[in-house]
């Protein structure tokens, strides 16, 4: 069954082995796997084995016999009386937990979900299997605990987690799109406490300042781009389509302000939903300061264009390395991931070597 799955998620006619085909032993990521397929695969496996599956095991087992041992570990625990109180929450998230080289901490842009983790899946994969790398997930997901209004706590109760991981530096920190934002307060609380950051990197993250600052605050509060997108939407739609769509945007609505007030009472999907908003308007709240250390930078060429610095210059008093990565926000770690990739293990491998 597994097996099946894998190929449909594919398009792969035959599980025989051949010049276009696979075998039980090959790896998703190598024969065609990204991150949507990835996210599908885990979705289709948990509606089929009936099983809670994190989105992480199939980085950690990326071929289809490894993946089927690892469901039937699960099945088996899942099945036990304790597993439920065995449970427990933590922010870090292994992505790729093997290897021997010293950790990258990776906060995630979108929502801060588990699930943006697998938009990192080739990138991941690319970096090598010796290169371990962790996320750090928001607080809230489960529904029991109350998300983080600021980001300097944020940083602070990550950082609590990872030195328990890894007590002592060099720390290898980085941060795609608004995720950046924690990683660069993360950086700073370290440098105040006398540890050694080993690399503070930055993946297209855009620092809003000045007048585009307010711009970005005067479009969320009016939510003027949502506002022009729900009604072209709706335009588009046949007639006798329209007041259902209407019916759920209202619906959409009511779960957003309940969830506001008792998160833990809301379905698991509209509690992602408000856990993302809340993460992206703490994240563009903050206001950094300048950072003493170095600080590297891989810029999408689109966003290279617009500002050169992505108005991080007057942050980055230690030095500011820039990278320029072809594409744009929504190609850097797709089409143009084997790029991205490249850079990124460049500036780690640099890293590893000055620790």
């Amino acid at each position: 069954m597994l097996a099946r799955i894998w190929a449909d998620i594919l398009g792969i006619e035959s599980l025989q082995y051949g010049a276009t085909q696979i075998n039980i032993h090959d790896n998703f990521f190598d024969i065609g796997g990204h991150s949507l397929f990835a996210a599908r695969l885990i979705e289709q496996v948990r509606k089929v084995f009936q099983i809670e599956l994190p989105l992480r095991r199939l980085f950690e087992f990326p071929t289809i016999a490894e993946l089927a041992k690892c469901i039937e570990t699960e099945s088996q625990a899942q099945m036990l009386p304790h597993h439920a109180e065995a449970k427990h929450w933590s922010f870090l998230v292994p992505i790729q937990p093997n290897g021997g080289k010293i950790p990258f901490f990776l906060v995630p842009g979108g929502g801060g979900s588990e699930g943006e983790f697998m938009v990192y899946a080739k990138l991941v994969y690319l970096l090598g299997h010796e290169q371990p790398v962790y996320g750090l997930q928001a607080h809230g997901l489960d529904g029991e605990q109350v998300p983080h209004t600021q980001v300097e706590t944020m940083a602070t109760e990550y950082l609590k987690e990872i030195r328990a991981f890894q007590p002592k530096g060099p720390y290898l920190l980085g941060g795609e799109c608004i995720g950046g934002l924690v990683a660069f307060e993360m950086a700073q609380q370290l440098q105040a406490q006398g540890h050694q950051v080993g690399l503070l990197l930055l993946l297209d993250t855009v620092y809003l300042s000045g007048n585009d600052y307010v711009t970005y605050l005067v479009y969320r509060i009016l939510k003027i781009r949502q506002i022009r997108q729900n009604w072209k939407t709706l335009l588009e739609l046949e007639p006798h389509e329209r007041l259902p769509y209407l019916f759920d945007k209202a619906k959409q609505a009511m779960w957003r302000l309940i969830a506001k007030f008792h998160l833990n009472s809301v379905p698991s999907d509209h509690r992602i939903q408000q856990v993302k908003i809340n993460y992206q308007k703490t994240l563009r709240r903050y206001r950094p300061k300048p950072y003493p250390g170095r600080m590297v930078l891989l810029a999408t060429e689109a966003n290279y264009e617009k500002n050169s610095t992505l108005g991080w210059e007057t942050l980055a008093v230690g030095g500011l390395e820039i990278y320029k990565l072809p594409g744009d926000h929504s190609s850097y770690l797709g089409e143009q991931v084997q790029t991205t990739a490249k850079q990124l293990k460049a500036c780690l491998e640099e890293a590893q070597a000055e620790a």
